[in-house]
């Protein structure tokens, strides 16, 4: 009798420990499943957020033909060493000739916080220097000349005898910013090249290879 108890109570192990071992495989299966669905769904939204990202608008800063059959989008920060780099090796090079040759537009867009009180301020001047007329003059006195961009404005301003009413870009510049990090472009520089996204400093010829592909 105790051996027949034995035998079942063997049994019934075996059958839970089998039935365990169903219902691990199937789970793992399932939440791989699950894993592989929310990841298609994460892709999706995000290549919709990306794209949505990447329309211009009336306040952007574009150099180049506004519908250009290229593209090639920027973000920078004030203060930003790799973006210092990167305006003097490659963007400043990009002259009226290359824009129309590779029938491209250069979109300039600013990173800042409104914890970070001087970055605001210099992505607020850069609008207002863009609206004023002297955006590339402005960019090459801060960039390449390493002057105060407050000063640089202001001398810019007299120079071309420009007396516009200061446009209130705060609020813009600030929601820029939050769309672009909410996709992660959180480090500068960032360039969306054709709407490929590359990160860091990289060569005039670099980016001309990628428009070509």
């Amino acid at each position: 009798m105790r051996n027949f108890l034995k035998i079942i109570i063997l049994i019934f192990l075996i059958s839970i420990s089998v039935l365990l071992t169903f219902v691990l495989i199937n789970q793992k299966d399932i939440q791989s499943k699950l894993e592989n669905t929310n990841r298609l769904l994460f892709n999706q939204k995000m290549e919709l957020k990306i794209s949505d990202l990447l329309k211009k608008d009336s306040l952007d800063i574009v150099l180049g033909e506004y519908n250009a059959d290229n593209s090639i989008i920027i973000y920078l920060r004030y203060g930003c060493s790799a973006c210092d780099e990167y305006y003097k090796e490659t963007l400043s090079k990009f002259n009226t000739q290359i824009l129309s040759d590779f029938k491209l537009s250069l979109t300039f867009r600013f990173l800042a916080h409104d914890s970070k009180p001087e970055i605001l301020k210099f992505s607020e001047t850069v609008y207002q220097a863009q609206r004023e007329g002297f955006f590339g003059d402005f960019m090459n006195e801060v960039f390449l000349n390493k002057r105060p961009f407050r000063k640089s404005f202001e001398e810019l301003k007299s120079k071309y005898h420009s007396d516009l009413k200061y446009l209130d870009v705060k609020e813009y510049v600030l929601k820029k910013s939050r769309d672009a990090r909410n996709l992660s472009v959180l480090s500068t520089p960032t360039s969306f090249v054709n709407g490929k996204r590359v990160t860091g400093s990289i060569s005039k010829e670099r980016l001309i290879q990628l428009l070509k592909k």
